[in-house]
């Protein structure tokens, strides 16, 4: 079975100080982190530097072990013959004397992307330290114009390492998307002018410390901002084909049933159609 991540990404929901170096009035950096997937961030015009910096806060701090750079693939696409790098840094004292760099990925090309319609980048590594300060960089050789669709960072969640059941009876898709794949070897994919497509997901046996974090950091706020769920390793029989699956997520949790003493959580996945 494949360990399914979720990624914990609580900080569009708080309240944080966020700039940026360069935006368009009708595609403010605010929308990397909020609004439905057809809203995106781009640059005035062709810049060699994009910096958006995030302040969460003198009463909190965070750490990132991946960060995801959603609906790219119309940059990379028109960048030329230059070469476009991304990069998270953190930083204790707003770019003082500290200023570390967490994630980055040079000369980003299409063959890099992934996720439902190859649009997508993620980056992972081990947790960083905790920090106040975030700040995203868009690096490129020649002046391109900058834009992406949303950008999510945070930490990553595994119900302590279970696999998820999950069901058999998903509808097959052809189409020209690549998406989850259950036991019974059909397809839950995306392609426009369909409806959303569900996945019923259930944890079983996660320790009481697991399921109170879930509910009280992710569950409660999962109808704010969107999940994704991402598999990084694969197996014979797998849910996800190491891929990035956006979408929204409702939980139906119990705890201590009445035939054994055990937490279960039970989540539907709708995914989230891109363009």
């Amino acid at each position: 079975m494949t360990l399914l991540n979720l990624a914990f990404n609580d900080i569009p929901r708080q309240a944080i100080l966020t700039t940026a170096s360069t935006e368009t009035s009708d595609h403010p950096h605010e929308n990397l982190f909020h609004g439905p997937s057809g809203v995106y961030w781009e640059s005035d015009g062709d810049v060699m530097e994009s910096l958006i910096t995030l302040d969460l806060g003198a009463s909190l701090t965070a750490q990132a072990e991946y960060i995801a750079f959603r609906g790219i693939r119309s940059m990379i696409l028109s960048k030329g013959a230059t070469t476009i790098s991304l990069e998270l840094h953190g930083s204790t004292d707003n770019f003082g004397a500290s200023d570390d760099t967490l994630f980055s990925f040079f000369n980003v090309e299409l063959t890099d992307l992934i996720g439902t319609h190859d649009e997508d980048l993620i980056i992972t590594g081990a947790a960083s330290g905790f920090y106040r300060y975030f700040r995203i960089e868009v690096i490129s050789i020649l002046p391109v114009q900058h834009l992406i669709q949303k950008c999510y960072f945070g930490m990553f969640f595994n119900f302590d390492g279970r696999s998820p059941r999950y069901s058999f009876t998903n509808n097959v898709n052809t189409g020209n998307n690549r998406g989850f794949i259950a036991d019974a070897g059909t397809m839950f994919s995306t392609s426009s002018g369909r409806a959303r497509r569900e996945l019923a997901l259930t944890w079983h046996g996660i320790p009481d410390d697991t399921f109170d974090f879930y509910r009280q950091n992710i569950e409660q706020f999962t109808a704010d901002y969107p999940i994704f769920l991402y598999a990084p390793d694969t197996f014979d029989h797998y849910v996800l084909e190491n891929l990035l699956a956006f979408g929204w997520l409702t939980s139906n949790d119990t705890s201590g049933d009445q035939w054994r003493d055990t937490n279960i959580i039970s989540t539907t996945f709708t995914e989230d159609i891109i363009g």
